[in-house]
């Protein structure tokens, strides 16, 4: 997952990459911790990321576009000095096992 995010970002023109970071696999359906090889995880990756409006948005935008399907977790958008601003984001697929298999 975090390939394709890279991926992306390297098409876009006008961005810098802060952080790109594998977060923890989250169980959805084991609330006590004991089904270690069952159920549903999360796959949580947070990229951080600086530019202007405009190349971000583009970013986005192709990101919505992949053939694999990102959910989005969190978005925190500041502008630092106009016109460049820092986007925190932070975007997740689900599986079926706790381990990612890229794709």
């Amino acid at each position: 997952m975090t390939n394709l995010l890279e991926l992306v970002l390297r098409k876009s023109q006008g961005l810098k990459l802060v952080a790109l970071e594998s977060l923890p696999p989250e169980s959805i359906t084991a609330t006590d911790g004991t089904a270690q090889n069952s159920g549903y995880y999360v796959h949580p990756v947070r990229i951080e990321l600086t530019g202007d409006y405009f190349a971000i948005a583009k970013y986005l935008s192709e990101l919505e576009q992949m053939p694999v399907k990102y959910y989005w977790r969190s978005f925190k958008y500041d502008v630092e000095k106009h016109p460049r601003a820092r986007l925190v984001l932070e975007v997740y697929t689900l599986g079926s096992r706790k381990e990612f298999i890229g794709g």
